[in-house]
């Protein structure tokens, strides 16, 4: 490099500045091509303003001020031209480094990510979809795995392995009309609870590696999983019999659950302050779902549950020599089995929760879900011991897996569907106030518990079975511990643990109540404890007479079903007997066609339909009748619905005053006074997307905003 020989500034301090500071800087305004002299006088330049790699990225010319890009950029040299090719040439220098020490990461729209494969399969899934990528070694910082080419020969000679890191990339969708807003929240919120996962750093829960920011895109990334999924493994097997291996390593790795979940149910963090108040820092970023009732144990205040435990969620790691060797059979190597798609998690905190606010919203799969998820059980909300009944269906699961193969698994699901839409593992009973484990689970338990060879003298299979019956397929929840929310006295779901004194409860109360987490692990470690014997791994008994349960002639519909059947009748409708619906399937049972609770509606929009009702009955169909015009207040005259993130908040005594003069406001405060809405001294109305909602842990509809047809069509920011 050459330097004017009244310059100031020596060869070596340039050089030293660039190497130290500003070696991308460097290169890309070398890749401008401005020419030599140029090219020194920017340098100078920009050691003089000290812009430098930290500086990078800079904004677009094209939008950014003025101002930022002249304190920088000499206007002679740097025209408008050569500005923008800076900042595009920029990009290239700007790809990141996945570290193990960072989690966040916010980047621009035009960033390249280092992916130096992608795999066209694509999982997707209701609210994201999931694909396979290799990353460039120079851009992570975590463990290395040697990866097969897909061109390499299986033979040691002509084996070529990239040194490349394999990653799952779960891309978040944008949902409900378009709903940025919506999404971003969304994102925000299972980034920080898998954040908070993370420190639980257990070996059977997957780790989320990366929450990434991308211009209007929003990823998470996770170790792949070369094993798939449970549900995979299972599936790759449709006929066996018992494998002393296969029990052995299943009994652990699902020991190996029951102690992550015990973690994440045991979650400790950071301590709720005084007076009700969040500290600062973590927990305030945690208050997720608060209409999710959480009930804690007396010492723990913060628990976070799954909420979506289920065969496709539980992921299988092999290790390198089992995954890349071809002759070892996967189908007999169950690996590292991990909790994963903690999307659905909820921290619980305490001081964030009404116990009179239950839930009605689904957000697990349907054949996992618990009881309390469609009932409310005695006035019972959902706690972590929803995981444990979605546990005891896996197990129950595996043993059948374990015990006859996945086509019988498959079997069992359609004798559970019956006539039904879906398969849960419980029914509603017939006065629609409580639930029972279903009859095809009870008769497919009986069944193995009676006829299965494994089962006829002291096993695992049989340890496991009674642990499934006894403790985890149980509908009824611990009602007598005191809740300890906001010192009021309340129904508990967490049962008692094994050993503790239960005189402080019902003498008289006979009940099995569904364990705990920590129940399950002690179960698991007393079998795990016994798997030294071989005789009680696998008893060796002959199995040539073994048959599956026969589909009895009721077809499984529950009692309420079966009569629902013969008298269904509503004036005026015909009901042909195979359109009845199945209360095993979780809707409200007072009726075929009783709607869902308020709460639980959802309001899409859905323009499309509208308009094809309007094409059959004409737009005068769908015009106001009412004669009389509303009485508004000023307040209300004055609103408009489609500002950017509309929301209202009143006093409510306030509230009360103005219903009294404003039909608007009546409205609002007839939704305010319905059981179950979240009281306080103020009430707080905000626009979700085409419908108005009063805010709380019960997020009740007030109206729904709709146009006239052919007129302009707002789009919320």
């Amino acid at each position: 490099m050459r330097l004017d020989n009244d310059s100031t500034v020596t060869q070596e301090q340039i050089v030293d500045w660039v190497y130290g500071e500003a070696r991308n800087v460097f290169a890309i305004t070398v890749q401008c091509d401005i020419g030599l002299d140029n090219t020194l006088e920017s340098i100078k330049s920009f050691q003089k303003s000290k812009f430098n790699n930290a500086s990078l990225p800079i904004d677009n010319p094209r939008t950014a001020s003025l101002q930022e890009w002249s304190q920088h950029f000499c206007d002679k040299v740097w025209t408008p031209p050569r500005r923008y090719r800076f900042w595009e040439n920029q990009w290239t220098f700007l790809t990141p480094v996945f570290a193990t020490d960072k989690y966040n990461y916010n980047l621009s729209s035009e960033c390249i990510l280092p992916f130096i494969w992608k795999d066209e399969t694509v999982k997707e899934g209701a609210f994201s979809c999931v694909y396979k990528v290799r990353i460039h070694p120079a851009h992570q910082k975590h463990e290395l795995k040697e990866v097969r080419a897909p061109w390499s020969s299986s033979s040691q000679s002509s084996c070529l392995c990239l040194h490349t890191w394999q990653v799952a990339i779960k891309e978040i969708r944008v949902n409900r009309g378009e709903d940025k807003a919506g999404t971003e929240r969304e994102w925000e919120r299972e980034a920080r609870a898998l954040d908070d996962i993370n420190g639980l750093n257990h070996e059977h829960i997957i780790k989320c590696i990366a929450a990434v920011r991308m211009g209007n895109n929003r990823y998470f990334m996770f170790p792949w999983a070369n094993g798939g999924s449970l549900r995979d493994f299972w599936e790759a097997t449709p006929e066996q019999t018992p494998n002393a291996d296969i029990i052995r390593q299943a009994i652990m790795q699902f020991r190996g659950l029951a102690d992550a979940l015990y973690h994440l149910h045991n979650f400790e963090g950071e301590a709720i302050a005084q007076d009700g108040e969040v500290p600062t820092g973590k927990i305030t970023d945690v208050k997720v779902q608060v209409e999710e009732a959480a009930v804690m144990d007396e010492a723990s205040n913060q628990s976070i549950r799954h909420g979506d435990l289920k065969p496709e969620n539980i992921l299988r790691f092999l290790s390198d020599q089992t995954s890349m060797d071809p002759s070892m059979d996967k189908r007999t190597h169950l690996g590292v089995l991990k909790l994963a798609d903690m999307g659905l998690a909820k921290r619980h905190v305490v001081a964030t929760q009404d116990r009179n606010c239950l839930t009605s919203t689904r957000y697990g799969t349907i054949r996992y879900e618990a009881p309390e998820a469609v009932i409310a059980l005695k006035g019972q909300g959902r706690s972590r011991l929803y995981d444990i009944w979605s546990m005891g269906c896996i197990t129950l699961e595996l043993i059948i897996w374990i015990l006859y193969g996945n086509k019988a698994l498959d079997g069992f699901y359609k004798q559970l569907k019956g006539d039904s839409q879906e398969t849960q593992f419980f029914e509603i009973q017939e006065d629609g106030t409580g639930a029972k484990v279903h009859r095809v689970v009870r008769q497919w338990m009986d069944h193995i518990q009676k006829t299965d060879p494994e089962c006829a003298q002291d096993s695992a299979i049989r340890d496991l079975l009674e642990l499934v019956r006894t403790k985890l397929l149980i509908v009824d929840l611990s009602p007598h511990r005191p809740s300890l929310l906001k010192g009021k006295p309340g129904p508990d779901l967490v049962p008692p643990d094994e050993g503790e004194d239960k005189s402080n409860h019902r003498a008289t109360d006979k009940k099995n109540y569904r364990a705990t987490a920590k129940s399950f692990l002690e179960s698991l470690d007393a079998i795990q404890s016994k798997l030294r014997d071989e005789n009680y791994v696998l008893t060796g008994k002959e199995r040539q007479n073994v048959r599956l349960p026969v589909k009895a002639s009721s077809s499984f519909l529950s009692e309420s079903d079966a009569r629902r059947r013969k008298k269904t009748s509503i004036p005026g409708i015909q009901v042909p007997p195979e359109h009845t619906a199945n209360v095993s399937i979780g809707r409200t049972v007072r009726a075929d066609y009783t709607l869902p609770p308020l709460e639980a509606w959802e309001f899409p929009v859905d323009n499309t339909f509208a308009n094809e009702v309007l094409a059959q009955l004409g737009r005068q169909a769908m015009q106001p009748r009412l004669s009389v015009s509303a009485t508004l207040c000023d307040r209300c005259k004055n609103l408009n619905f489609w500002t950017g993130g509309f929301a209202m908040e009143y006093r409510v005594l306030d509230l009360q005053e103005r219903s009294k003069i404003c039909d608007f406001c009546r409205m609002l405060w007839g939704v305010y006074t319905k059981p179950g809405a979240t009281k306080g001294s103020n009430v707080r109305f905000e626009r979700i997307e085409s419908t108005l909602r009063l805010s709380g842990s019960q997020s009740l509809p007030v109206l729904s905003i709709f146009r006239s047809p052919g007129k302009w069509e707002p789009h919320a920011p």
